[in-house]
């Protein structure tokens, strides 16, 4: 997503000052303007937030989960989650599963463990591979290329999904008046660097395949 939108930006004179900073921060710079926007949004969450989307997403997300690769279990809906100790990020949106979140903490029943930081992805999949917790929930391609790069692709497993599945971008700040400019400015761009190849060229850097195209073929 960096690399689509610096190239969009500084076609039209901008450059990006991209900082890594734990997820509740981001929102909460975001709500106050002091950041113009936040990176690998869901825009569920960003239409919760009040925050300006784009017309063109930046890829779809489905939000899986992992258990350790010698584990038999599967989610079968919030019944199937009794006894399991779940590894979630701070303030992350996990679609239908939000509700069964608010439930946990409201009850106290020590089945939901938060993390946070810049390395909150590494420290759940450490916690789940020492078996301090049972499984985590996260966006299925970051965890595999987190796998991959780091040798562990056999070591954990994909348990079920979690609907629905979400469009994901970059969506600005409310407060700064630049904001729909630059939302026009992204999701144009977008359009354009699908239409020339060179969004797939980026893609292809990465193993990640075309939504969109995807969506089509599967219909």
């Amino acid at each position: 997503m960096i690399d689509i939108a610096e190239i969009i930006f500084k076609r039209s004179g901008y450059s990006i000052e991209y900082r890594l900073t734990p997820w509740t921060r981001t929102l909460a710079d975001v709500k106050k303007g002091t950041v113009n926007g936040a990176i690998g949004i869901y825009f569920s969450q960003a239409r919760n937030e009040g925050f300006v989307i784009p017309s063109e997403e930046m890829g779809q997300s489905i939000n899986k989960f992992f258990v350790n690769s010698n584990n038999k279990w599967n989610y079968n809906g919030f019944p199937s989650l009794k006894n399991m100790k779940l590894g979630l990020i701070g303030n992350y949106d996990y679609g239908s599963l939000n509700i069964y979140i608010q439930e946990q903490i409201k009850q106290k029943t020590g089945n939901i463990e938060f993390t946070s930081g810049n390395d909150a992805l590494q420290k759940n999949i450490n916690k789940l591979l020492t078996k301090r917790i049972q499984a985590i929930v996260e966006d299925n391609q970051v965890v595999n290329y987190y796998l991959n790069n780091n040798q562990l692709s056999h070591s954990l497993r994909d348990a079920g999904a979690v609907p629905p599945e979400n469009k994901v971008g970059i969506c600005f700040s409310s407060l700064l008046p630049e904001s729909g400019k630059l939302a026009v400015l992204l999701s144009d761009g977008i359009i354009q660097m699908r239409k020339t190849g060179e969004l797939q060229k980026i893609l292809d850097k990465y193993g990640v395949k075309d939504w969109k195209q995807n969506s089509k073929s599967s219909h």
